[in-house]
């Protein structure tokens, strides 16, 4: 992505790009681990602290995109970020398990409030100026300065916790409130006022989003509209087999995220007051991958060949090989993993905005994010009894696996694709 081609699309964005970085700014977040262990709880107490977030997310996911399409997608991301702020209150308020728990439940619910309706908001503002076809760019941009801010939370979280940890919640609870309010400033429509047309096409041999088969039209909201249009978008073979390999890719690099800290301590001896600047290096990393996504994507118009396959089977590598080098000999290998599967990231989501129709596209994405956070689910166990029995090497080298499996899936549904078309083109010449 060039300089001027960012130029170009940021003043149409930059309301939504504010809004991703005080969605992430939260200086809390390398500390709430310990803050809760200063207050006694113990690791079971932690991890039922977890189960409770992912429940959050799971249960609200899609009925907040379904509202979202339904009501004001301005608003509802603007009450997520609320829940997000008196879940950091309840944290200041109380110091019971309780209050930690229902705080983690409100952020929960601000993950599913704001997961699929800030990409649907950013895909509408480019598409009301004509820009659509720059959405993994913008996308890029938006992701970067949501990494940004978690990055900046790293760095100034751990001093900040040091000198007063009341003061680092109300702090992040006051980003979160203000990210609130730029939500408002967002530019939306009602469904009353949106177009009868297709949002995009992008998927010129099969029947994406823009046509069904027979060239059928979903109209209206809700739960039916939405399982409706995403039933239709699958029968294209090439996005239903990109989805699932977006589940498995995407839910093996958020697990892997999980354990980043340990890694930095265990494998490469990141002493522990530079655990937060350590992860601000990774989290950078994902950042600059997040702006390189534009080159790992195949634009439906333009007839690029996209390399996203290739991407996602190279961070398996990575990650698999890092779990392996000695010393901090993998290390560039590590963060190579995070910055290939950042920008993977971007490019999966720019084919499911080109897919969904505009009256379901905050519930059609936030539908997509439902089967990776439950596919995130079932890989955990997985994931822990690799690292019971092989530590964290064990954990990357069986999640750098699955994402490269994901990446061989991809491989062999365009083989098989293509093999169909050879036998379906020498069946027509026969004819």
């Amino acid at each position: 992505m060039s300089f001027f081609s960012a130029r170009s699309i940021f003043p149409i964005i930059k309301k939504n790009v504010l809004f991703s970085f005080l969605s992430e700014l939260a200086p809390i977040y390398p500390a709430y681990m310990i803050l809760f262990r200063e207050r006694g709880y113990d690791f079971l107490e932690l991890s039922l602290l977890f189960v409770v977030w992912e429940l959050s997310v799971v249960v609200l996911e899609l009925p907040s995109g379904i509202l979202a399409d339904r009501w004001d997608k301005r608003k509802v991301l603007a009450v997520g970020m609320l829940l997000k702020a008196l879940g950091f209150c309840a944290w200041l308020a109380w110091p019971s398990f309780t209050a930690a728990a229902v705080g983690f439940a409100l952020w929960g619910a601000q993950e599913a409030f704001c997961s699929g309706t800030r990409q649907a908001l950013l895909y509408e503002a480019l598409r009301d100026r004509g820009r659509e076809t720059s959405y993994d760019k913008a996308a890029g941009i938006s992701n970067a300065a949501a990494t940004s801010a978690v990055a900046l939370s790293l760095v100034i979280g751990g001093p900040l916790f040091a000198g007063s940890p009341g003061l680092t919640l109300a702090l992040s609870a006051a980003a979160a409130a203000g990210g609130a309010l730029s939500a408002l400033s967002l530019r939306t429509r009602r469904a009353s006022d949106l177009s009868p047309r297709a949002s995009a096409a992008g998927f010129p041999e099969g029947t994406g989003e823009g046509a069904g088969a027979g060239g059928e039209r979903s109209p209206g909201t809700g739960l039916a509209a939405t399982l409706g249009s995403f039933r239709r978008a699958l029968r294209d073979r090439r996005l239903a087999l990109l989805l699932a390999a977006a589940c498995l890719s995407i839910a093996a690099y958020g697990t892997l995220d999980e354990f980043d800290g340990l890694w930095a301590l265990e494998r490469y001896g990141v002493p522990l007051a530079w655990v937060g600047v350590w992860g601000a290096l990774r989290f950078g990393a994902e950042g600059v991958g997040g702006l390189a996504a534009g080159f790992l994507l195949k634009s439906g118009s333009a007839g690029r060949k996209g390399k996203i396959g290739p991407a996602v089977g190279a961070a398996g590598v990575a990650f698999a090989a890092a779990a392996f080098l000695p010393g901090r000999f993998g290390v560039p290998l590590y963060l190579g993993g995070y910055f290939l599967m950042s920008a993977v990231n971007v490019a999966f989501e720019t084919r499911l905005q080109e897919a969904a129709r505009d009256e379901t596209r905050a519930a059609f994405l936030s539908l997509s994010s439902l089967l990776m956070t439950l596919c995130a689910l079932a890989l955990a166990p997985l994931l822990g009894l690799a690292g019971d029995a092989r530590g964290l090497p064990g954990i990357f080298a069986v999640g750098g696996g699955i994402i490269l499996a994901a990446a061989l899936l991809m491989a062999a549904g365009r083989i098989f694709g293509r093999a169909r078309r050879d036998r379906a083109g020498e069946s027509e010449q026969a004819s």
